[in-house]
């Protein structure tokens, strides 16, 4: 049993991540001044499953093409799986006898709020 927002609440009690709802969606510079999108921006993440809305964080870290969050709902609290696909693999099929769930790459379009 755990909580609905948490699947592992062993920090959720942590003061730090709770002030820190960490809505928001890692981007290189290059591609924020590409888009206009500066530090803290609202931004919309699309594709044709979906939309959803984040902030923004610029990192010279992360590759252009890469987008990245650590969040699992958006500002309106929809979740960011709204943007992938269900896609199953026979990971676990023979153990379990369902089943598994694939990870794999979610394409998206980005612009500026």
């Amino acid at each position: 049993m755990h909580q609905a927002e948490h699947l592992n609440t062993q920090f959720s009690n942590l003061e730090w991540l709770r002030e820190n709802n960490f809505i928001e969606v890692w981007l290189n510079p290059s591609v924020a001044l590409c888009l206009g999108i500066e530090e803290g921006d609202t931004v919309i993440i699309y594709n044709e499953l979906g939309e959803i809305q984040m902030h923004s964080k610029i990192n010279k870290d992360i590759p252009c093409d890469i987008l990245v969050t650590y969040s699992w709902q958006d500002l309106f609290k929809k979740p960011v799986n709204i943007l992938t696909k269900v896609q199953e693999t026979d990971l676990g099929q023979k153990l379990t006898g369902f089943p598994g769930v694939a990870y794999h790459d979610t394409f998206v379009n980005l612009a500026r709020g």
